[in-house]
């Protein structure tokens, strides 16, 4: 089975938001599990400390999902 997760960020200037966006929209519609977090602020490389614990925790909740042995 396969997921992806995005986590962007409102302000980057690399991979516009509605580029993540249309990617999303495609993934979902081949039946892939896609998630698609956008944090705001700090642009590619990274922002303020919001955002950076925000992109943090949605990383560790796609990974606590997928990947972490079930009980």
């Amino acid at each position: 089975r396969r997921q992806r997760q995005m986590c962007i960020r409102d302000r980057d200037k690399v991979v516009p938001v509605c580029q993540s966006e249309i990617l999303h929209e495609a993934l979902t519609k081949a039946g892939v599990e896609s998630t698609l977090n956008i944090s705001k602020g700090g642009g590619h490389f990274g922002g303020g400390s919001e955002s950076a614990h925000e992109f943090q925790d949605n990383l560790i909740a796609f990974f606590d999902k997928h990947l972490k042995k079930r009980q």
